[in-house]
């Protein structure tokens, strides 16, 4: 008896070892899955990473077994978490294209881009329904851009790594003007697209660091790493900051609020010192080049000259200048992009490109849909982060185009509005009162 009860406990453990070991193998499976989805890196011509994933879920619908059974409950659960989104997605959808109709226009790559956002809701939010049965969605999500600042980092100081990592970058043309100060991140979205993703992330991580054990080292990556690919990044850390303290206050937390202000505020203004005065100390002429132009050149332009200036705030300020543009706020213009695939009056400010092809009228429709999503979809978000993300999309559409119908944003809010379980449980972290 004791033979076959030590037998079984062998065969148990055996098991239990082997389960583990699958476990592990989908966790990662579907970790890098996430990766593929979230930076839409170019694998060939005409098909991203992203593509990749979706043709992978196709695939596995049609051939497993009993999957459509499954697809249907998870139709019914999209349709309960996104609620009438999906009337107020599909209203735009038309009204976009009616426009370019309307006014002779012609241009459809607004109205694709509408059509393009919408299967990328579905399909993200398939994906994560099965992953989220192995992984936690938004700390992967975090994860995978700790890893992206690895990839960033080898890519900046080790040549062959970024000669052989280039075919998976987007807009490669434009990289090397910036002589790999940007643009080197294994994704499709480059510059701007990247650190809007970035600031989300840095955001969404700031007000729910306590769910990360390396609190600071995380931080610092993703920090550095966002305002690398682009100083505009800057907005989204100051809101994180401001949003937890407010948070922390509320929540009764007022002594570690202050002193995480404190150490956060402390730590920031000892590296830039640190910095600026020992920056001819640095020996590497490419990282002198990043401190330099990054840090010294717009500090120098407040101290010296009396105001923060760079040549894109310039640039940003001459575009809201101009009056070509102004003349289609009321009644809009139908056209997103000239006819030569640049951008529409040769603005690309969020604002000015969204009320010269909508007008006043569409403007409001557009923003009431990001309005929607983030505060009316059944959503376990925190409220903090998501007046945070509401926040952050207002500031940064002031510098580009921001919006929900961008797909590289997109996989990033599916993710933290309807798979964001820690806050929704875990009562005890004091994220949510």
């Amino acid at each position: 008896m004791q033979v076959i009860l030590k037998q079984k406990r062998k065969y148990d453990i055996i098991c239990c070892k082997k389960k583990r070991l699958i476990d592990a193998k989908l966790r990662f499976f579907y970790s890098i899955l996430t990766f593929f989805l979230v930076f839409a890196f170019p694998l060939l011509p005409g098909l991203s990473s992203a593509k990749l994933v979706m043709v992978g879920l196709c695939l596995y619908l049609a051939l497993k077994r009993d999957s459509w059974l499954k697809l249907n409950k998870i139709n019914v659960n999209f349709k309960k978490a996104i609620r009438s989104y999906l009337s107020v997605h599909y209203f735009l959808f038309f009204w976009t294209f009616f426009l370019t109709i309307y006014y002779r226009e012609f241009d459809f790559s607004l109205t694709s881009m509408w059509l393009s956002s919408l299967i990328l809701y579905y399909v993200s939010f398939v994906f994560y329904t099965k992953a989220s049965n192995y992984i936690n969605i938004p700390k992967t999500i975090v994860y995978c851009f700790i890893f992206q600042c690895l990839l960033i980092l080898l890519s900046m100081f080790c040549d062959t790594f970024y000669n052989i990592s280039s075919i998976f970058r987007g807009d490669v043309d434009k990289i090397e003007v910036y002589g790999r100060l940007r643009g080197t991140a294994i994704c499709g979205y480059q510059f701007f697209g990247l650190a809007t993703m970035y600031s989300f992330v840095l955001l969404y991580y700031i007000l729910h660091i306590k769910l990360f054990k390396r609190k600071i080292l995380y931080f610092i990556f993703l920090t550095v790493f966002a305002l690398l690919n682009g100083r505009f990044s800057i907005v989204a850390l100051i809101t994180g900051i401001a949003f937890y303290f407010i948070r922390e206050i509320l929540n009764g937390q007022l002594k570690k609020a202050i002193s995480f202000i404190v150490i956060m505020i402390v730590f920031i203004i000892s590296l830039i010192v640190l910095l600026y005065y020992y920056v001819d100390m640095i020996s590497d002429p490419f990282l002198y080049k990043v401190v330099y132009n990054y840090l010294v050149q717009p500090l120098d332009s407040i101290f010296i000259d009396g105001e923060f200036r760079t040549p894109s705030t310039d640039y940003l300020q001459d575009m809201y200048e101009s009056k070509y543009i102004q003349q289609f706020f009321i009644w809009g213009s139908g056209r997103f992009m000239d006819e030569a695939g640049g951008y529409f009056g040769s603005v690309d400010a969020g604002y000015l490109r969204i009320l010269g092809y909508y007008g006043i009228i569409g403007f409001i429709f557009v923003f009431f849909s990001l309005f929607y999503l983030i505060f009316l979809t059944r959503s376990n978000l925190d409220i903090f982060t998501k007046i945070a993300f509401f926040c952050l999309f207002l500031a940064f559409n002031y510098k580009g185009d921001v919006q929900v119908y961008h797909n590289n944003i997109i996989p990033l809010m599916v993710a933290f509005l309807f798979f964001n379980k820690a806050t929704d449980c875990d009562r005890s972290l004091g994220i949510v009162k």
